[in-house]
C-alpha cells in the first residue's frame, strides 16, 4: 500500500501529542506544540502527516536550508514501530517533488538511535561522520 503526505492540521495537533506519550518518541523529537505548528507552516518548511490508507503511520518534519539543501525529522506511530514503515516514510519522503530537485538532504540522529540509523542508511542516506556534532547528532546525508 502506497504512503499518502498530507500536510499537518491544527486538529492532528493533538493525534502528534498522544504519540508524544511513548518515551521513546519523548527523548527524540519535541513535543509538537502550537509554536511548533506555527513555524513548520511557514515558508519554506512543511509537516507531513503520513499514511497506510487510513492508518497514520508516522510523520515527517522538512525545511530547506541553504541553497538546494534540506533537512528533515521523522517519526513513525510508536504503536506501528519495526514494521518497516521507517524505511518506507524515507523512501518515499526521497520522491516528495519538495525533495526531488535537492542536491542534498541531511538527516541528524542520536548516536543510540540504531532504528533511525538503520532505517537512513536503507533508503541510501550515508553516515558523515561517526563522530557526534556539537549537539550529539550524527549526521546523515543523501545521495
Amino acid at each position: 500500500m502506497d504512503l499518502t503526505f498530507t500536510r499537518i492540521t491544527e486538529s492532528e495537533l493533538q493525534l502528534l501529542r498522544a504519540w508524544h506519550t511513548d518515551p521513546e518518541l519523548q527523548r527524540r523529537i519535541s513535543y509538537p506544540t502550537a509554536a511548533w505548528f506555527a513555524y513548520v507552516n511557514t515558508t519554506g518548511n512543511f509537516a507531513w502527516l503520513i499514511f497506510a490508507g487510513d492508518i497514520a503511520v508516522g510523520y515527517v518534519q522538512f525545511g530547506y536550508e541553504r541553497e538546494a539543501s534540506g533537512s528533515f525529522a521523522f517519526a513513525v506511530n510508536p504503536s506501528l514501530r519495526g514494521q518497516g514503515y521507517g524505511k518506507r516514510i524515507l523512501h518515499a519522503l526521497l520522491q516528495r517533488p519538495e525533495v526531488l530537485g535537492l542536491n542534498t538532504l541531511e538527516g541528524f540522529v542520536e548516536p543510540d538511535n540504531i532504528a533511525s540509523q538503520r532505517c537512513l542508511v536503507a533508503a541510501g542516506f550515508r553516515l558523515v561522520s561517526e563522530t557526534p556534532d556539537e549537539e550529539g547528532m550524527l549526521k546523515f546525508v543523501y545521495p
